[in-house]
């Protein structure tokens, strides 16, 4: 009986106010995107339970890339929280280990990622954790909480008003509709053993569902819902659409062999739809669907790179390879699996696959200058001296009608000369 009253009186109380200077993760979610891209408010301090988490794993850099999603009182109602990422050597990982337990976050950096807020790990960022069962279950008296604080050198150690409204907040976990701990167990061992889908674009098969990083190259939006964009990563596949060069008619020999490069053109040049490169089978056709669509509509520009997620490759009408990205039903609201590429204010923190993507396209415009300029001259040489064969003469057409025939005997001529010597 005494146990049903104090719920009940718990559950009425009053909602204990967030301390000074943190965040509820509504509100952060819900931050104001500036027309540079960046959110009105980069820094932020958090409170809240883990709900999900994805240990440590190794990056192609020094570090290593944990994550977990944290809910609090304000997102009782929703069903998705707030994401954090953590890059950093292992050791210096936050230590999570069971559903509930009590996370505080000061100097996250918050930024739109994948079409929502989330969070990024900077140099400056505190984690300090709260085990669930380490809990005080009441608010007073305090007692000394077992905070786990990362990085233990500098943190400052949660303050008592802040233990106290952990302790406020777990009382109400309920509403939170959080994982139980087997539930929790199998989606960390899940995350530890999904195969890496990140692939280059040289490698993707009909059937293949990839994570691809490109470059921008067009954008074309037919329709409301569907988007077009050509995307390159500066590797080629033979089942692409052979770009050619531009500015270049009447040549005569368009898909040779050995055109590796797509230098050659022969059709009618139009400036406005010249294609700036690649040239070659370096581009693949994407088309984007529902809120992706919008997305690359509202804030993707040409010469952008971009990571897309769980990307179908299909082949299209045409026998060639294209890609299709289209709405998850079972995803929250408002995901997108596109993300624009931003440099990290740390380069330890940018992908890899993205800073080698980069140094392709610098290597390819490095290697294929050279060879455009001397083809186009060697194109140049081929036109004048094709001109001046073709040149009329000063004859009228009677004339020269007569001279053909003239050439055409003496060659007959010629030619019956040398085989009666030939038999003698």
């Amino acid at each position: 009986m005494a146990d049903t009253e104090n719920n009940m009186a718990a559950t009425s109380a009053p909602e204990m106010p967030l301390p000074a200077g943190f965040d509820t993760v509504e509100n952060i979610k819900k931050l104001e995107v500036l027309p540079n891209g960046n959110l009105i408010k980069q820094f932020v301090n958090v409170i809240g339970f883990v709900m999900d988490y994805q240990p440590p794993m190794k990056t192609r850099g020094t570090d290593s890339k944990c994550s977990f999603q944290i809910k609090d009182y304000s997102s009782r109602l929703e069903k998705f929280g707030l994401r954090m990422s953590v890059f950093a050597p292992e050791d210096k990982m936050p230590r999570i280990h069971n559903p509930k337990d009590a996370v505080l976050i000061r100097n996250a950096k918050a930024q739109i990622r994948m079409g929502e807020v989330q969070l990024l790990s900077h140099y400056s960022t505190e984690y300090h954790i709260l085990r669930a069962s380490d809990i005080p279950k009441d608010i007073f008296p305090i007692i000394k909480a077992s905070w786990i604080s990362t990085p233990p050198a500098r943190c400052r150690r949660p303050e008592p008003i802040e233990t106290r409204y952990v302790i406020w907040s777990n009382q109400h976990l309920d509403e939170l509709e959080l994982p139980n701990t087997q539930e929790f167990e199998e989606k960390s061992n899940r995350a530890m053993n999904i195969k890496n889908k990140y692939s280059l674009l040289k490698h993707v098969k009909e059937g293949s569902f990839h994570d691809i990083i490109g470059e921008v190259r067009k954008i074309y939006g037919p329709g409301f819902d569907m988007v077009t964009v050509y995307l390159t990563d500066y590797t080629a596949h033979a089942q692409f659409y052979n770009y050619t060069l531009p500015g270049i008619s009447n040549v005569g020999t368009e898909g040779r062999d050995g055109d590796d490069f797509g230098y050659i053109k022969a059709k009618p040049r139009d400036e406005e739809k010249d294609w700036k490169g690649p040239f070659g089978k370096m581009t693949i056709q994407l088309t984007v669907f529902d809120q992706h669509a919008e997305f690359v509509r509202t804030k993707v520009k040409e010469g952008q790179w971009l990571r897309l997620t769980n990307v179908q490759f299909v082949r299209g009408k045409t026998g060639l390879l294209e890609g299709k990205l289209r709405g998850d039903r079972g995803a929250f609201e408002g995901k997108v699996q596109v993300e624009i590429m931003k440099q990290s204010e740390d380069s330890q923190n940018n992908d890899p696959r993205w800073t080698e993507c980069v140094q392709r396209k610098f290597d390819w415009n490095k290697k294929h200058k050279k060879n455009l300029e001397e083809f186009k001259e060697e194109i140049a040489k081929g036109g004048t001296k094709r001109k001046a064969d073709r040149q009329p003469s000063d004859k009228n057409s009677k004339a020269r009608r007569k001279e053909i025939r003239a050439n055409a005997d003496a060659k007959a001529a010629t030619t019956k000369n040398i085989v009666n010597i030939d038999l003698k």
